[in-house]
């Protein structure tokens, strides 16, 4: 009696925390969310954290029992397991644990900490970047980075301004050093992003430490110290193809649908006869016949067009048509017709 009263009773905190249950063994596991903290999970949008090393993953286990460091749940993927803190303290240990134990993961950051990128157009190219930051610093500003954008290694007229999220007023800024400037958000790339230290897709660098891959011979170096020559053949760490890791045209690259539009298939046009359309008044068949074989059936190097014997002999049966038409709205015109070709042939009767 007593067993089944402490069961229920366990039972009912559970249910009502939603936050571990105990195993056979005695560990404390994430247990299922209530309602309540659904909601919350929610709202906060809380960024999942993909562990790369699986065999790591049982001490990962026990060191966050021991930091009392909850998660709603884990799932294995084929490049690691995913990992979804329960509140943005949680996340922040997580990480913190991660790096400390130096165990190989990446993740995205918090929708509080993600930063602004304010885009500085009209930027003279001699201009430092020294000189962009200690002026917008004189502003009362607190930059994370100033950075000069380029184009096939050449400077541009473009600066990359990275702040919290807190100083939204930088766009509201229209000279800089007694120049007039354009800023403006950076806009977000149409395509997936890169990270530049592991070479996935998905994620940015910044929130990666992971093992470090070289974008042109797949070692485990930084792209930095690689000393690869150029006759030496590229090599993709995603595809293991002849070609740098950032090729767009690799196997691995992943292909985005854009927004708003839909996968169905366009529908194709249906194969009809040439001529087949439909009936126009004032125009003959062999016109329109005509006129369909020679759109549907454009000249090609192998293919000739129409020749100019086969052109007039096509507009002698569109005048004959035309005619026929003549002689059915105004029988008179037969009539006479007729007469005339009697008298010209000498078949009159006198």
């Amino acid at each position: 009696m007593e067993m089944e009263t402490d069961l229920k009773i366990a039972n009912d905190s559970v249910s009502n925390s939603g936050s571990t249950v105990k195993s056979r063994r005695g560990a404390w596991y994430p247990g299922p969310l209530n309602q309540n903290q659904h909601s919350s999970a929610k709202k906060a949008r809380i960024p999942p954290i993909l562990v790369r090393q699986k065999d790591k993953w049982v001490s990962l286990l026990k060191l966050t029992e021991q930091e009392n460091i909850n998660f709603s749940k884990a799932v294995n993927l084929h490049d690691g397991i995913k990992v979804q803190p329960e509140t943005p303290d949680d996340y922040r240990r997580l990480f913190r644990l991660l790096v400390k134990e130096k165990i190989p993961h990446h993740t995205y950051s918090l929708p509080e900490e993600r930063q602004i990128r304010a885009v500085f157009r009209g930027v003279p190219k001699h201009l430092a970047t020294e000189d962009v930051r200690e002026e917008l610093e004189a502003r009362g500003f607190n930059l994370a980075s100033v950075t000069r954008m380029k184009r096939f290694n050449k400077p541009m007229p473009i600066v990359l301004v990275l702040l919290s999220r807190d100083q939204k007023h930088i766009f509201e800024v229209k000279d800089l050093l007694s120049m007039k400037v354009q800023v403006e958000p950076q806009h977000p790339k149409a395509s997936v992003g890169q990270c530049h230290r592991c070479q996935r897709f998905g994620h940015c660098q910044r929130n990666c430490l992971a093992v470090s891959i070289c974008v042109k011979c797949a070692d485990r170096h930084l792209t930095s110290v690689c000393k690869k020559v150029r006759i030496d053949p590229p090599k993709c760490n995603n595809c293991k193809g002849a070609h740098t890791a950032n090729y767009r045209g690799c196997q691995a690259y992943p292909k985005v649908q854009q927004k708003g539009k839909s996968s169905a298939r366009k529908p194709t046009a249906s194969k009809r006869p040439a001529g087949s359309g439909r009936v126009q008044e004032g125009v003959s068949f062999a016109k329109a016949a005509f006129k369909g074989a020679s759109s549907s059936a454009k000249p090609t190097p192998s293919q000739p067009g129409p020749s100019p014997q086969t052109e007039g002999v096509s507009d002698i049966c569109s005048a004959l048509d035309q005619m026929k038409k003549l002689f059915v709205q105004f029988p008179v015109l037969q009539k006479m017709f007729t007469v005339n070709t009697d008298v010209l042939t000498g078949t009159a009767i006198v």
